[in-house]
């Protein structure tokens, strides 16, 4: 009788083993890990890979810059470049002088800017720019980079910058014009921030705009009083200093010193490369860690199954 029992319920556990499924042998919770372990692994290679494109667009622009900085400046009246065409780091050689009283702004403020762990303002002044030559009657509209000043205590207050004197219309004489030789920048394109975010503040003579984001489209409605003015489609930044009129304040104003010397910090890219290509090498390295501990998880449940049957070849 004992042995009938024996034999019955060994012959049970094997119609047990045969019948089994997968599910049931991993369990829903697994199958569902290991569909999260394997959507997360692809995640993060598309990442690394994506990095790693952007890593490449990056050194591509780079090495633009650097043939543009090796370069001659070229006559602002001959330089032509298509709208579509990327023009950051182009030298171009002109000359610039103060507006008339068609603008409403004297000095742009963009806002939160760092240079050497200091917060504060790249400082613009809208002038015009002509051409090399005084009987060229090429003239646009632009912003001159004035450079760089730490934000001072009061958020209500902007700091102080000399800048190229304006005159009224009737005194704006040639000898006012300052040749320079300037690098052409712009903003590149940030999805998560577009808004100009313009505010209107009171300085020394006259206005200054406070802005969060250098879009040049946007700004020229709030600059002129002349509609029909628009703004040059890059930021000149000086590569001498630029000689200003008048007086040379070195003051104190609310706790910020007051200097035409200000610095012009050159950031065209708010990454460089490297950066996105030891972003690639951490997301490739976390995703083999990843799929070394699935492997690692898959042979530990493996092994008590493996020593499970064993057990039951031994009854058997």
């Amino acid at each position: 009788m004992t042995n009938n029992s024996r034999s019955t319920s060994v012959n049970l556990n094997k119609e047990t083993s045969v019948i089994a499924t997968p599910v049931s042998k991993w369990g829903i919770k697994k199958i569902g890990l290991l569909l999260l372990t394997v959507v997360v692994f692809a995640v993060m290679v598309k990442l690394g890979f994506w990095q790693l494109d952007r890593g490449n667009q990056k050194l591509a622009m780079e090495q633009q810059l650097q043939l543009r900085a090796d370069a001659n400046p070229v006559a602002i009246e001959d330089w032509q470049m298509s709208p579509s065409e990327e023009a950051t780091g182009v030298k171009l050689s002109l000359r610039i002088a103060p507006l008339t009283d068609d603008v409403n702004v004297q000095r742009v403020y963009w806002d939160n800017q760092t240079w050497q762990g200091k917060v504060g303002y790249l400082v613009f002044q809208p002038v015009r720019l002509l051409a090399n030559d005084p009987q060229s009657d090429f003239e646009v509209v632009g912003l001159i980079e004035l450079g760089f000043i730490p934000a001072g205590r009061d958020r209500q207050v902007l700091p102080e910058v000399v800048g190229i004197s304006q005159k009224q219309r009737s005194q704006a004489q040639a000898s006012q014009t300052q040749t320079i030789v300037g690098r052409l920048y712009r903003k590149q394109d940030n999805p998560m921030s577009q808004g100009l975010m313009p505010e209107m503040m009171e300085i020394t003579d006259g206005l200054g705009l406070r802005i969060q984001n250098l879009s040049l489209e946007d700004l020229s409605q709030h600059l002129f009083s002349d509609r029909s003015l628009s703004l040059f489609s890059y930021v000149i930044q000086p590569m001498q200093p630029l000689l200003f009129t008048g007086d040379s304040r070195l003051t104190e104003n609310n706790g910020v010193k007051i200097s035409e010397h200000l610095p012009h910090p050159w950031q065209p890219l708010p990454m460089q490369s490297k950066r996105h290509f030891g972003y690639a090498v951490q997301w490739f390295s976390m995703a083999a860690v990843l799929l070394g501990l699935a492997f690692w998880f898959a042979y530990r449940q493996g092994k008590p199954s493996k020593n499970l049957e064993k057990e039951k070849s031994r009854n058997q």
